[in-house]
Protein backbone atom coordinates (compact mmCIF):
# COMPACT_ATOMS: atom_id res chain seq x y z
CA UNK A 1 0.00 0.00 0.00
CA UNK A 2 1.58 3.53 -0.95
CA UNK A 3 1.12 6.49 1.02
CA UNK A 4 -1.41 7.64 -1.18
CA UNK A 5 -3.84 4.84 -0.33
CA UNK A 6 -3.06 5.18 3.62
CA UNK A 7 -4.06 8.72 3.40
CA UNK A 8 -7.50 7.84 1.21
CA UNK A 9 -8.66 4.85 4.30
CA UNK A 10 -7.15 7.34 6.88
CA UNK A 11 -9.93 10.24 5.56
CA UNK A 12 -12.84 7.35 4.75
CA UNK A 13 -12.60 6.16 8.16
CA UNK A 14 -12.43 8.96 9.96
CA UNK A 15 -15.37 10.29 7.92
CA UNK A 16 -17.36 7.63 8.79
CA UNK A 17 -16.17 7.97 12.38
CA UNK A 18 -17.33 11.22 12.28
CA UNK A 19 -20.38 10.56 10.33
CA UNK A 20 -21.72 7.94 13.43
CA UNK A 21 -20.95 10.38 15.62
CA UNK A 22 -23.52 12.93 14.19
CA UNK A 23 -25.87 10.07 13.59
CA UNK A 24 -25.80 9.20 17.42
CA UNK A 25 -25.79 13.01 18.95
CA UNK A 26 -29.11 13.01 16.47
CA UNK A 27 -30.36 9.79 17.62
CA UNK A 28 -29.90 11.32 21.49
CA UNK A 29 -31.34 14.42 20.77
CA UNK A 30 -34.77 13.30 19.03
CA UNK A 31 -35.09 10.65 21.95
CA UNK A 32 -34.94 13.83 24.69
CA UNK A 33 -37.17 15.70 22.61
CA UNK A 34 -39.77 12.89 22.31
CA UNK A 35 -39.65 12.27 25.60
CA UNK A 36 -40.52 15.54 26.71
CA UNK A 37 -42.93 15.85 24.78
CA UNK A 38 -44.85 13.01 26.24
CA UNK A 39 -44.14 14.08 30.07
CA UNK A 40 -45.97 17.87 28.79
CA UNK A 41 -48.67 15.19 27.63
CA UNK A 42 -48.98 13.51 30.44
CA UNK A 43 -49.25 16.71 32.76
CA UNK A 44 -52.15 18.21 30.54
CA UNK A 45 -53.83 15.14 30.44
CA UNK A 46 -53.69 14.84 34.58
CA UNK A 47 -53.01 17.95 36.00
CA UNK A 48 -53.60 17.71 39.41
CA UNK A 49 -53.41 20.29 41.80
CA UNK A 50 -51.46 22.78 39.91
CA UNK A 51 -54.92 23.04 37.60
CA UNK A 52 -56.72 24.73 40.83
CA UNK A 53 -54.65 27.12 42.93
CA UNK A 54 -57.19 27.64 45.07
CA UNK A 55 -57.61 23.86 46.13
CA UNK A 56 -54.12 23.28 46.66
CA UNK A 57 -53.47 26.20 49.09
CA UNK A 58 -56.58 24.84 50.98
CA UNK A 59 -54.62 21.43 51.13
CA UNK A 60 -51.38 23.22 52.07
CA UNK A 61 -53.21 25.05 55.00
CA UNK A 62 -54.85 22.12 56.04
CA UNK A 63 -51.89 20.20 56.31
CA UNK A 64 -49.87 22.52 58.50
CA UNK A 65 -52.56 23.01 61.05
CA UNK A 66 -52.62 19.10 61.44
CA UNK A 67 -48.98 18.79 61.80
CA UNK A 68 -48.73 21.73 64.14
CA UNK A 69 -51.27 20.40 66.51
CA UNK A 70 -49.97 16.52 66.40
CA UNK A 71 -47.31 15.74 69.16
CA UNK A 72 -46.30 12.64 70.53
CA UNK A 73 -45.13 12.26 74.16
CA UNK A 74 -42.75 10.08 74.24
CA UNK A 75 -42.21 8.56 77.64
CA UNK A 76 -39.29 6.33 76.96
CA UNK A 77 -36.98 5.96 79.30
CA UNK A 78 -32.79 5.59 78.81
CA UNK A 79 -31.50 2.79 79.86
CA UNK A 80 -27.81 1.78 79.88
CA UNK A 81 -28.89 -2.17 78.75
CA UNK A 82 -30.49 -2.53 75.31
CA UNK A 83 -32.28 -5.33 76.03
CA UNK A 84 -33.48 -3.44 79.23
CA UNK A 85 -35.05 -1.31 76.58
CA UNK A 86 -36.57 -4.22 74.44
CA UNK A 87 -38.21 -5.48 77.41
CA UNK A 88 -39.72 -2.55 78.46
CA UNK A 89 -41.69 -1.92 75.21
CA UNK A 90 -42.28 -5.84 74.62
CA UNK A 91 -39.70 -6.78 72.11
CA UNK A 92 -37.86 -8.96 74.10
CA UNK A 93 -38.50 -11.11 76.62
CA UNK A 94 -37.09 -11.99 80.42
CA UNK A 95 -36.17 -14.72 82.04
CA UNK A 96 -38.29 -16.55 84.22
CA UNK A 97 -37.51 -14.91 87.06
CA UNK A 98 -37.96 -11.23 85.26
CA UNK A 99 -34.58 -10.46 85.07
CA UNK A 100 -32.71 -9.27 81.98
CA UNK A 101 -30.96 -11.66 79.86
CA UNK A 102 -28.19 -9.51 79.26
CA UNK A 103 -27.42 -7.71 82.12
CA UNK A 104 -29.72 -9.32 84.58
CA UNK A 105 -31.21 -6.07 86.49
CA UNK A 106 -34.84 -7.13 87.31
CA UNK A 107 -37.82 -6.01 85.17
CA UNK A 108 -40.08 -3.16 86.09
Amino acid sequence: MNSEQRWLLLIVLFGAVLLLGVFMVTLVILCYSRKRASDRKKERMFPGLTSNPEQADTLHRSIINQTSATTIPLDFHYNDCLTCSLIQMGSSMTYSDNSCPQCGRIAE
